[in-house]
């Protein structure tokens, strides 16, 4: 449960001049390589929204198979980080960026997606959305990992999920 993933020092030194010490991050990663494990993007937007009221800037995890999602989320949150667009981190591959990050995030929210395990480091929290497949079976119990079910609602659709959950959990965990 102490367990942290190693962190490239280089790799670090370079997220230093992107992220700053005294602002709050909160990841974002909107995608799933299955579309049936997607959480609708108008609920992610909600969510950010609701986040940038409480002053966290968001940095968005995107894939190649979300790239309809950047342009929408770039209009709607200008001050957001979109790692993969860094020229500075260029020389790295995406799955060390996104493991180094989490060393800068207060939390991260994600679909159950390869990325949602790139963010599981425990360096930060990370609030993990899971439908239709049920997280007990693929997901260790950390203190740092908080899994939200579809089956809460009796259902196996993650789009079942509410905002206000996702919102619960984060206050909650005081986040």
């Amino acid at each position: 449960t102490n367990f942290k993933i190693p962190i490239n020092k280089n790799i670090e030194m370079n997220l230093k001049t992107i992220f700053s010490e005294n602002i709050n991050y909160a990841g974002i990663a909107p995608g799933a390589g299955e579309k049936n494990k997607i959480w609708p993007i108008k609920n992610f937007i909600e969510i950010c929204k609701y986040l940038e009221l409480k002053c966290y800037i968001l940095v968005f995890y995107i894939g190649p198979q979300e790239k309809e999602y950047e342009k929408v989320l770039k209009d709607s949150f200008k001050n957001a980080i979109f790692l993969e667009n860094e020229k500075s981190l260029s020389n790295y591959s995406n799955i060390e960026i996104i493991m180094a990050s989490t060393k800068f995030l207060k939390f991260a929210i994600s679909n159950d997606s390869g990325v949602s395990h790139m963010l599981s480091t425990n360096y930060c929290p990370l609030i993990k959305l899971f439908g239709p497949k049920d997280s007990k079976k693929f997901t260790p119990k950390l203190k740092n990992l908080i899994t939200i079910n579809s089956s809460e609602v009796n259902s196996n659709k993650i789009e079942d999920i509410s905002v206000q959950r996702v919102k619960t959990a984060i206050e909650e965990k005081g986040l």
